[in-house]
């Protein structure tokens, strides 16, 4: 796998660029692409972006948040899938204009669930919302439930294709915490590794 960028639509998640432990490092973030129009050539994009070895990084810094015009959203993606490999945009749970251009472009649509009653049920609301758009859904349920519900319990009550269930993984949340969070083995990789295969997949057969 080559070059990937890593895009950060999710304002109040307190910034992707600090759980990746580069806050401070130079770079561009979206208010600084808040008023971009036209096309975006990759290689300037590519070099303007924060990056963690190979993997570039549009997040928010820790000002004051603004709302994003659907055209720099438009203009941003349109640059970064034609100059990077891989391009994995994290949405906010609210649908809203700058999601709907994120799933204008999308190859799939993953969607986490927690094994629980209320994530489930958030979840068929959410469903309901981007169901106009033509992008596969791929459900990844986490577990433990508390309650005993299994993955192929909420596939079915989402009507959606389970592609893998994360176990927990205590690791994942230490390693977070240190801004570190890229461990080498385990649950979280299992499931990354799936799901990039499945993407990897549709677009051959595309």
């Amino acid at each position: 796998m080559g070059p990937a960028a890593l895009i950060d639509l999710d304002p109040w998640g307190g910034g992707l660029d600090l759980m990746l432990g580069i806050e401070e490092s130079n770079g561009l973030r979206w208010p600084e692409l808040s008023q971009t129009v036209g096309r975006v050539a990759p290689e300037a994009l590519i070099e303007a972006l924060p990056r963690v070895e190979q993997l570039s990084v549009l997040s928010w810094d820790r000002g004051a948040v603004i709302d994003l015009p659907p055209t720099a959203v438009s203009s941003v993606l349109d640059g970064a899938l034609r100059g990077f490999e891989l391009v994995v945009a994290d949405l906010a749970r609210t649908p809203c204009d700058v999601g709907a251009e994120a799933l204008r472009r999308a190859s799939a649509l993953v969607v986490v669930v927690p094994r629980e009653i209320r994530a489930v049920a958030a979840t068929q609301r959410l469903l309901g919302a981007v169901s106009g758009h033509s992008a596969p859904v791929w459900l990844v349920t986490r577990g433990p439930g508390p309650a005993g519900l299994d993955a192929l319990e909420v596939a079915s009550a989402l009507d959606l294709e389970l592609v893998a269930d994360l176990r927990h993984d205590p690791r994942i949340a230490a390693a977070v915490e240190r801004a570190d969070p890229f461990v080498e083995s385990g649950p979280l990789t299992r499931v990354a590794d799936t799901v990039l295969a499945m993407l990897q997949a549709s677009e051959r057969a595309a």
